[in-house]
This record gives structure tokens, C-alpha cells and sequence, in this order.
């Protein structure tokens, strides 16, 4: 499942990315919102499942800091949806700060030598909860607490992107238009599954944590990975379904909205 799922995620990533430049520029945000969280199940299934020594070591911690990135990746796709404003401002790039701070933070482990990074992973494997055991990342910020501040992040950027679009419910035209209709169910329905998904990955932390016998990566958490999976194959499938989705929303309808 997590790896079927990360395949069509990259696919559609790929897709979408390549077809953006000649049509609505703003499905390049969800291509790659796509890119990342499918990236995270990957990384998530060769950490846990593939018993890798080698592709552990490329995986763990190295591509952390771009997981604080889809919370912003999202609010820029439906900002973008509802205004036509595809274009990133000064403003804009304070979104990526906690990504940068993250990755300043574990640089020291980015250029750490492969065979340190190997022995870890052979850790890993003989015994997956030895992952908690020592703060890999650095000595700021603990490794669950980094967890939870994706979960934050993430349920905090859906939330109001659900806002927008409740403002853009409010202030817009009687809904007359197919492509309009279409692409805010999905505009609702994407939103509402990321939000569902943020908070089950929080309380599967928060659950990881207070539990002995459980850690992130097995019982809890590998369960909610494994939902993680069904809701981006869940995502494509609202895609095909809705297809006009991606054309985006008529700009002469977005007006209300344009100064979000």
C-alpha cells in the first residue's frame, strides 16, 4: 500500500508539474505538495519496512526539513486557487523559515560520513525503537517535538486554508459555473482529508510518546502511516474523478478574495 501509494503520488507529481507550464500555473504548488508527502511515505516505508541498511542511511534525518513544508506548500495551492496568484512575494518566503531553521539544525548530520550514518541504520534495523533512544537531530529541538511541530504546522495552515475558502464561499458569485463547482469540492475535499490527516499523525505522536510499548514506528504510528498511504491514493482517485479541479477556479469569480 505505502509504496503503491508513493509511486502514483511521484507520478501525478511528475504529471501535474509537466502539464502546469502550458495551463494553470498554480497546480505546480500541488504537484509538489504531491512530491513531498509521497516522499514521506517512502521515506517512512524504507525507515520501517524495507530492513535496508544502505537506503536507511539515505533516508533518515537527511530529508526531514522538507516535511515542515507542506502546510505551506497547501496554503500557497488554495491561495493560489481561489485568486489566480501564483507568483511568491518577500512576505511569502517567511512561510519556509521553520523548513530552513530545521535544516541549519541538522547540517552537521548532512555532512556527517556515510559509514556513521550506516552503522545507525544497521541500529535501526535490529532495533526500530532505538530511533528514540538518543536525539539524532540536534540538541535544540527533541525528535518528538519535531514531530509535533509538523503536526501543528499542518493542522494549523489546513485550518485556515478552509478558512479562505469559507471567505470565498461567502463573498462569491451563486455557484452557476461546472468548473467552479467542481473545483471547490475539491478545494473542500482535499483541505478536509489533510486536516483529518494532521491530527491523526498528532495524536499518533502524542499517543507514540505516552505509551512504553508502543513507538512511532510500529503499532500506532506504523498504523497511521499506513492510513497516511490510503488517503493520497484516496487524493488521486478525487482527481480523477474531478478533473476540472485542475483547470482552477474562473478568475472573474475571485475578485472577493483577490487581497487574501
Amino acid at each position: 500500500m505505502l509504496l503503491l501509494a508513493a509511486a502514483l503520488g511521484m507520478l501525478i507529481s511528475m504529471t501535474l508539474f509537466a502539464f502546469s507550464r502550458g495551463g494553470n500555473k498554480v497546480n505546480r504548488y500541488l504537484a509538489i505538495y504531491f512530491f513531498i508527502v509521497s516522499l514521506y511515505v517512502l521515506v517512512h516505508y524504507t525507515i520501517v519496512f524495507s530492513g535496508s541498511v544502505f537506503w536507511i542511511a539515505i533516508a533518515f534525518i537527511n530529508p526531514s526539513f522538507l516535511f515542515l513544508l507542506p502546510g505551506p506548500i497547501l496554503y500557497f495551492y488554495v491561495r493560489g486557487t481561489l485568486t489566480g496568484r501564483t507568483k511568491l512575494d518577500k512576505r511569502d518566503l517567511l512561510h519556509f523559515l521553520p523548513a530552513l531553521i530545521h535544516l541549519l539544525l541538522i547540517s552537521p548530520w548532512l555532512f556527517t560520513d556515510f559509514d556513521t550514518k550506516q552503522a545507525l541504520a544497521r541500529s535501526i534495523v535490529e532495533v526500530p525503537d532505538s530511533i528514540f533512544q538518543n536525539d539524532y537531530f540536534h540538541s535544540v529541538i527533541s525528535f518528538y517535538s519535531s514531530f509535533l511541530l509538523r503536526s501543528f504546522m499542518g493542522i494549523g495552515y489546513a485550518v485556515y486554508c478552509m478558512i479562505l475558502i469559507y471567505k470565498h464561499h461567502q463573498n462569491k458569485l451563486s455557484i452557476t459555473d461546472r468548473q467552479q463547482h467542481h473545483a471547490v469540492i475539491w478545494l473542500n475535499l482535499f483541505v478536509f482529508s489533510q486536516v483529518m490527516l494532521f491530527i491523526a499523525y498528532m495524536a499518533s505522536v502524542i499517543i507514540s510518546y505516552n505509551d512504553s510499548t508502543e513507538s512511532l514506528l510500529i503499532g500506532h504510528g506504523s498504523l497511521f502511516h499506513i492510513s497516511q498511504g490510503m488517503v493520497l491514493v484516496i487524493l488521486q482517485i478525487i482527481l480523477l474523478i474531478f478533473p476540472w479541479a485542475l483547470y482552477g477556479i474562473p478568475r472573474r469569480l475571485t475578485g472577493a478574495v483577490a487581497a487574501a
